[in-house]
């Protein structure tokens, strides 16, 4: 790369190289910044890029931020270190005239709902980004770390190549967490990636938000306040995406202890506190097979709304809470808990892969159609009893099961089976019943419904409370409990034979067994009642007395003694015994843990599928058509919104053309109108058209053409919270902020009255300068959809620019009945200057003065420009006396104190008591 400060490295580094030479490295940044710009780098060379990776997996979601080393920013802190280290600076250096920082460049990616059975995203991102370096928390759960290792090894041959002296092995979990300053990179190991475990002190989120409050963007003006910078940094970092703070916390406090390690160690103390880490700037960073949505715009689409739980008990807990009326509400129509689970996750993780997003269309086109009503029903009986055996396996591997949790297990696997065979017949050109039929996994699931059968005697299990193992799986278990079968008998016996050299007051006897006592002569207590229990009232000679109860005496006898030498603890035995013999089975189910829960994915992929055909088929949805094209589009006919469908007595669908080719595709639509016209639902209409689209369920349309979307914005009126510190509008500001950074040609931004929370001119000036500078970009400007009631920046954009091209401006029909306005929630394309807000106020029932007094300001601000009294309130009298009052006023001598006096007593307190009586 020939750029401007290039060659002075070069040079400088060329002719210094003989005295840089015997000061090697001492840590991984320097040597990886003193390698790359000490030796002769071929500009034409197109090396790989060496990137330090952190995520956060933290509830599901996964965050991530890194930073590339070999940025010139990281260049210039290490040559800045080199030149000093070089000219034996270090005794003379001066802290306060020389300030060092780290200038970087981060790149953050929002937090994605992560599978960990998958983990499509995670493989998404190393494809994208092959880092060098991963970071993660030393304390990540086992599957998470085995998905993480399983990327290391298809990245290298080798599983890691760490420093001699820090090698992380490859176990679950780690033993210890790793240093930063332990992390170094050598140059014939670039094309690896190591894999580094931190504390979870580096994971802390509130630690994060104070280094990132500290950081000084390099971007920032310098003339800022403290809460105009934080404001600015809300602005650029999606401070809600909690996986996100947290990895971008552990990758500046790792940055800050190689800052502060070994590349500084030569430097005194003094220069360290002036050290510090400086952001060039925040890039947001997406998986490209995602369709990005913030909370906001979940939140403004209905897509999720929980309702907190009436009981004042339960109120505010997040797991008493239930599904409001929703988008989701509405679909949520699944058989089985992983089904509603697998749901959600397509819900909160909308795609933009044209293949997966057919694929689900194919499923939900198959099981729309009347004719495969019978396949469908037949699914629903063998979902309903798929349930989520994660916990039951974790306990049958813990040899915590119980019979329940192996009778789950059985039941799930029988019924894949089913599953399997139903999909057998099926056509095979639909990937998930391909996937569901095949042979291989089918057999597995085969072997472990026959263990478990051959196992557990779940009749006998209910009465024992505990795992009983069924005869004929165990030779010796099976003798000894035959040989505990006839125990009885030889307990009878020795009872009898006990009892003929007993005194005759004894009248009841048995023999029991008590685990750490043995086998015991029980003997009812011959006492007369009322007489106390004592050891010398209850002995007998001849047999040791081990306790006594109220009613019963315990003796160990001679007899006793020889069974617990023949017998000993049969109960006890057999238990260890089943525990063995399930202990091992449990080994040759858990080989098919795998098998397993891929099963349960499909068939909970299958489920959450049916729940949106059965929302395709109650709506009366269609299939949409997707195109790859480098014009994005967004085109269908008749749309309707099927929230508003369901509490609506009639709703008029409306059609949106977006986008496209040709002369007549307008990538802008300008929407205004009276107020309470349907602007809103129409725009909202649309994203959930377009949402719907791409988590692969059919649209509420007559048609629908589109291209699959990167972003979808949402800037309406946010909820005002006091967990931000920013007003109304500043949260709006913020969003438009992201839309202007992070759109591109194929997002799709809704605009609902943007401006507003402002002053009307301001509000103007900000609405125009955003709408320009998207029709400035023509081709490369996102698809725009906008409802305003700014009617002069309008014109201005009508009259003032080159929009015609791009633009289409468009108002909601209306037409006034004897002074009533009149809704017809119907698009047409031309231009509205009123949004009727008295005609709208009357409808709503606001008072007649006070719509009456309201079109007085408004006639007087049309013609005069300033607003005369009301009347009602001051009415011709009071205007007379009030006018008498100041024209006295202005006779008055104002050096005249005692004129001034009498005024006053005159014409205002006497005026007041006047009034006052």
């Amino acid at each position: 790369m020939n750029t401007g400060d290039t060659p002075i490295f070069h040079d400088r580094h060329k002719r210094d190289q003989e005295d840089l030479s015997s000061d090697p490295p001492s840590s991984f940044l320097s040597d990886i910044l003193y390698t790359t710009n000490v030796c002769d780098v071929d500009d034409t060379a197109a090396e790989k890029k060496k990137l330090i990776l952190s995520i956060a997996w933290w509830c599901g979601k996964l965050g991530a931020a890194y930073y590339d080393i070999e940025s010139h920013e990281g260049s210039f802190f290490m040559h800045y270190i080199r030149n000093i280290n070089q000219k034996n600076f270090i005794q003379t250096f001066d802290p306060i005239l020389c300030n060092i920082c780290m200038v970087i460049q981060l790149h953050v990616i929002p937090d994605v709902v992560e599978s960990s059975s998958d983990a499509s995203v995670l493989q998404g991102l190393f494809f994208q980004l092959q880092p060098h370096t991963l970071i993660v928390k030393h304390n990540l759960e086992e599957k998470q770390m085995a998905k993480i290792f399983q990327l290391l090894e298809g990245e290298s041959q080798e599983l890691m190549k760490s420093s001699p002296a820090k090698q992380v092995q490859k176990s679950y979990p780690f033993s210890g967490a790793k240093t930063a300053a332990s992390i170094q990179f050598k140059k014939n190991e670039k094309d690896s990636c190591h894999l580094y475990a931190v504390p979870s002190s580096f994971y802390n989120a509130e630690a994060a938000t104070r280094r990132l409050r500290a950081l000084r963007l390099g971007i920032t003006p310098d003339d800022m306040t403290e809460m105009e910078r934080w404001i600015h940094l809300k602005s650029l970092f999606p401070f809600d995406n909690t996986a996100l703070l947290q990895a971008t916390g552990a990758l500046l406090k790792v940055l800050e202890q190689w800052q502060r390690g070994q590349d500084v160690d030569r430097l005194n103390e003094a220069s360290m506190d002036n050290m510090s880490l400086k952001i060039l700037s925040i890039r947001t960073c997406r998986v490209d097979d995602l369709l990005w949505m913030d909370q906001s715009t979940f939140l403004s689409l209905k897509i999720f709304s929980q309702e907190s739980h009436p009981s004042a008990f339960k109120k505010g807990h997040s797991q008493s809470a239930k599904e409001g009326l929703s988008l989701f509400g509405i679909a949520s129509k699944c058989y089985s808990t992983p089904g509603s689970m697998c749901l959600k996750e397509l819900f909160k993780r909308p795609t933009r892969n044209i293949e997966t997003l057919r694929e689900r269309y194919s499923v939900i086109r198959f099981c729309v159609e009347a004719s495969n009503i019978e396949v469908v029903h037949s699914f629903v009986g063998i979902l309903k009893n798929v349930t989520d055996i994660k916990v039951p396996l974790s306990n049958i591997s813990t040899m915590r099961g119980t019979s329940n949790d192996w009778k789950k297990l059985q039941i799930t696997a029988k019924n894949l089976i089913a599953l399997a065979d139903q999909c057998k017949v099926l056509p095979q050109q639909i990937r998930l019943f391909r996937n569901l039929a095949e042979s291989e996994r089918s057999s597995k699931w085969y072997h472990v419904v026959n263990v478990i059968h051959r196992l557990i005697n779940f009749q006998e299990s209910r009465r024992a409370g505990r795992c009983v193992v069924n005869s004929g799986v165990d030779e010796d278990l099976d003798k000894l409990k035959r040989d505990h079968g006839n125990m009885q008998q030889i307990y009878t016996e020795t009872v009898n034979l006990e009892m003929e050299n007993l005194p005759l007051f004894v009248e009841q006897g048995v023999i029991e067994f008590l685990p750490h006592v043995g086998h015991c002569l029980c003997l009812r207590s011959w006492l007369p009642e009322g007489k106390p229990m004592t050891a010398d009232a209850v002995s007998i000679p001849g047999l040791e007395l081990k306790f006594f109860t109220k009613e019963n005496v315990y003796f160990k006898s001679q007899r006793c003694n020889e069974l617990d030498d023949m017998f000993g603890d049969f109960a006890a035995a057999i238990v260890a015994h089943e525990m063995s013999v399930i202990f091992s089975a449990s080994k040759v189910v858990l080989k098919y843990y795998d098998a397993l829960t891929e099963g349960i994915e499909l068939a909970a992929y299958l489920d959450a599928l049916l729940s949106l055909s059965v929302l395709s088929s109650e709506f009366e949805m269609v299939e949409p058509e997707l195109v790859e094209s480098r014009n994005s589009c967004v085109h269908f006919e008749n749309g309707r919104h099927i929230l508003l469908q369901l509490v609506a007595d009639r709703f008029n669908p409306n059609s949106t053309y977006l986008g496209g080719e040709g002369g007549d595709a307008k990538r802008i639509n300008i929407i205004s109108g009276p107020n309470s016209s349907g602007k809103s639902v129409f725009l909202k209409q649309t994203a959930l058209i377009v949402y719907l689209a791409q988590i692969g369920c059919f649209v509420p349309a007559q048609r629908a053409l589109l291209t699959p979307m990167k972003h979808i914005f949402v800037v309406c009126h946010a909820p005002e919270t006091i967990t931000t510190s920013l007003s109304h509008f500043g949260v709006e500001l913020s969003m438009m902020s992201m839309a202007c950074r992070t759109a591109t040609n194929h997002s799709l931004v809704i605009l609902d009255e943007f401006g507003i929370g402002s002053s009307h001119v301001d509000g103007s000036a900000l609405f125009i300068s955003c709408m320009e500078y998207w029709m400035k970009q023509e081709e490369q400007s996102p698809l725009l959809l906008v409802a305003t009631h700014l009617h002069s920046a309008v014109q201005h954009l009508f009259r003032h620019t080159n929009a015609l091209r791009k633009t289409r401006f468009m108002s909601m029909g209306y037409f006034l009945d004897e002074e009533q306005l009149v809704f017809l929630y119907q698009l047409t394309e031309d231009l509205c200057t009123n949004s009727f807000p008295l005609s709208v106020a009357y409808a709503s029932g606001l008072p007649d003065f006070v719509i009456k007094r309201a079109q007085e300001i408004l006639k007087d601000v049309d013609n005069v420009g300033s607003l005369s009294p009301n009347r009602v309130i001051w009415n011709e009298v009071k205007c007379t006396s009030l006018r008498k009052s100041a024209e006295s006023f202005f006779m008055t001598d104002p050096w005249n104190i005692e004129a001034l006096k009498q005024f006053t007593r005159r014409s205002i307190l006497g005026r007041w008591c006047s009034h006052s009586q």
